[in-house]
């Protein structure tokens, strides 16, 4: 799905399915990070950021995924703003628990 170290300006909506996301280390190695599942987004950090993807998708087993390109983004902002309005503050929640997770692991591990 994604390919760490590749160019990105968008995110992707996973409707239905399984992804893993890996880490490749700079001695080589692949860590698994997590499981995504139907519901959640991956690559948001690209359409975000506009940086190169800083780590890899994979999908496990047939999937349904979205893509939303930077330009539909703010095609949507244009047209839509109100539902762009929702969709920031739904990303924003999302990023939100997600780092509150990280937290949490940095804790555990260093307790």
């Amino acid at each position: 799905v994604l390919q760490q170290g590749s160019a990105a300006s968008d995110m992707f909506i996973l409707e239905s399915g399984q992804v893993t996301v890996r880490l490749t280390t700079d001695s080589g190695k692949s860590v698994r990070l997590r499981t995504m599942h139907a519901g959640t987004v991956v690559g948001e950090m690209g359409l975000y950021l506009n940086e190169e993807r800083s780590a890899s998708v994979v999908a496990d087993q047939d999937c349904t995924i979205y893509r939303l390109t930077a330009r539909n983004l703010e095609r949507m902002e244009a047209e839509a703003p109100e539902v762009a309005a929702a969709f920031h503050r739904l990303m924003a929640r999302q990023l939100a628990e997600r780092l509150r997770n990280t937290d949490h692991l940095i804790r555990a591990l260093t307790d």
